[in-house]
């Protein structure tokens, strides 16, 4: 992670692509986790996360996954 605080160091290309590769990683995992979350949900309960979610966005808020 100190590499990373410094440009100059000779490991700092590859601190910065690894860093990316696990923020796109949990990016993934999330995404996936969030489909599994939804798949399960019943037709009632999807309309109702569309309406929730239209109701924060209306608000001005954001979704509660996203604070």
């Amino acid at each position: 992670m100190a590499v990373l605080m410094n440009p100059g160091d000779p490991n700092y290309a590859a601190a910065v692509q690894a860093a990316k590769k696990r923020a796109a990683d949990r990016i993934q995992r999330v995404s996936d986790l969030k489909l599994q979350l939804y798949n399960v949900l019943t037709p009632d309960q999807k309309s109702q996360l569309s309406r929730s979610i239209a109701n924060w966005k209306a608000k001005g808020q954001p979704a509660p996954a996203n604070r």
